[in-house]
């Protein structure tokens, strides 16, 4: 019985193991942009970065918000 609990153990490593790899091959693939980008295409990546991020922080907010029990609606 042990013995199967390893075996899995050891399938299971080797999944994640490969996983972790195929993960590294892809970033590195990637790892230097090739479309060349002006000031106004950054400008707007910027600025819907800024946008996820207070999108994430008012979802965090209303979270905390709920759990607290002052819900806003």
């Amino acid at each position: 019985m042990l013995d199967f609990v390893f075996e899995k153990y050891r399938d299971m490593k080797g999944f994640m193991q490969d996983m972790v790899d195929r993960v590294r091959e892809i970033n590195e693939k990637y790892k230097t942009p090739r479309v060349k980008m002006n000031r106004w295409v950054s400008a707007v990546l910027l600025l819907l970065r800024l946008y996820l991020l207070c999108l994430v922080l008012l979802l965090v907010f209303k979270f905390y918000t709920i759990i607290k029990g002052n819900g806003l609606i």
